[in-house]
């Protein structure tokens, strides 16, 4: 159950990471236009 919750949490953590990326490369995109 433990290693489940560690799993989840670590898997929230890199979705958040991939979003924040996303939103990072769009003001970046932005800028160079």
């Amino acid at each position: 159950m433990f290693l489940l919750i560690k799993i989840f949490k670590k898997f929230e953590k890199s979705l958040f990471v991939d979003r924040y990326t996303c939103f990072i490369y769009e003001i970046l995109s932005v800028r160079e236009i």
